[in-house]
């Protein structure tokens, strides 16, 4: 029983170890897409120079 009870419990950790790291790629690949985004709004495609506005990375 006591076995049982602590392959349960490593599990579970492992789970919410899977899902905290799933989280942190999640928000790293949100950061990267906003900057992207950020930065096509501030390129002057045409001319291939950058605006005049600021930059936010």
């Amino acid at each position: 029983m006591i076995k049982a009870l602590n392959r349960l419990r490593v599990s579970i950790i492992n789970v919410r170890r899977f899902h905290a790291s799933t989280q942190l790629h999640n928000l790293q690949t949100n950061f990267l897409c906003q900057s992207e985004v950020d930065l096509s709004e501030h390129f002057d495609l045409k001319s291939q120079n950058l605006s005049s506005k600021n930059i936010r990375l």
